[in-house]
């Protein structure tokens, strides 16, 4: 919706988060919304991922987490504005 402030995206798109977070990098660069997005499909998207989100806005705190039960493994990163929880 036009005018709507977005506080969190949680992306899961099976692959394609790289691309997913360019499309969404001006909501990224104006809105500073809380970010988990999922890193473990490619390699490569565990530094990718994180400095894309840096180079959109550098006042973000970057964390990682593996998430693993019996039935997945999952790693996320998280991306948190400066000032949130501190």
């Amino acid at each position: 919706m036009v005018g709507e402030h977005v506080t969190h995206i949680k992306m899961d798109v099976e692959g394609a988060e790289y691309d997913a977070l360019r499309g969404a990098e001006k909501i990224i660069s104006e809105q500073a919304p809380k970010l988990a997005i999922s890193i473990y499909h490619y390699i490569q998207d565990l530094w990718r991922i994180p400095l894309l989100i840096k180079k959109y806005r550098n006042d973000y705190k970057i964390y990682m987490r593996h998430h693993c039960n019996l039935t997945a493994h999952e790693t996320v990163c998280y991306a948190i504005p400066r000032g949130i929880g501190e």
